[in-house]
Formats: structure tokens, C-alpha cells, sequence
């Protein structure tokens, strides 16, 4: 991913696929705080709320297995980027994100 628009709440990706511990998402070359200048890494909030600061990344788990990454690039406490991954597809915990 090169920046936050690629993969948009209304355009999100769905990961079917995804393997903990081989597989990688790589968020590094998105500027998470688009209010600085410069070219900030995300901050993993894990599933807290976003708290209205620039660069929160946060990770939500659902019942069914299901799994949603969104971050927030402009601190507006809404997600700017989200990732879906799919029911039965893994989910990544922090060591998988290059952040």
C-alpha cells in the first residue's frame, strides 16, 4: 500500500488468504499523520477507539472470526484506510504490520 486511498471504507480490500507469521501487510510507505510534515508510521492502538490523533492504526476482531484493520490519517476519528479480512482467512496480529 503506498497511501491511505487504497484500500478506502468504501472500496476496502478483503483478504481471503491471509497466514499469521508468513504473510505481511505493508503500511510503511503510507503517511499516517497527514497534519505533519514529513512521512509518519502508524501508531497500533489495537482495538481501542480512535482517539481523534492522526496516525492511530487499530485492529478489530469480530465473533465470527472476521477482522477489520483501519487506520486514521488525518485525526478526524474516522478510518481513512480499512482492510477486511475474511472469516476463516486469519487475522494479523502486530509483528505481521510494517508499519
Amino acid at each position: 500500500f503506498l497511501t491511505a486511498s487504497d484500500s478506502t471504507a468504501l472500496q476496502a480490500d478483503q483478504i481471503t488468504d491471509f497466514t499469521s507469521g508468513s504473510d505481511h501487510i505493508d503500511l510503511a510507505a503510507i503517511d499516517a499523520d497527514t497534519t505533519l510534515a514529513g512521512d509518519q508510521g502508524f501508531v497500533f492502538i489495537d482495538a481501542a477507539a480512535f482517539t481523534g490523533q492522526a496516525g492511530e492504526l487499530r485492529l478489530e476482531l469480530a465473533a465470527d472470526g472476521s477482522a477489520v484493520l483501519s487506520g486514521d490519517v488525518d485525526g478526524d476519528g474516522v478510518a481513512d484506510l480499512v482492510l477486511h479480512f475474511a472469516t476463516g482467512s486469519g487475522a494479523p496480529v502486530l509483528a505481521d504490520l510494517m508499519l
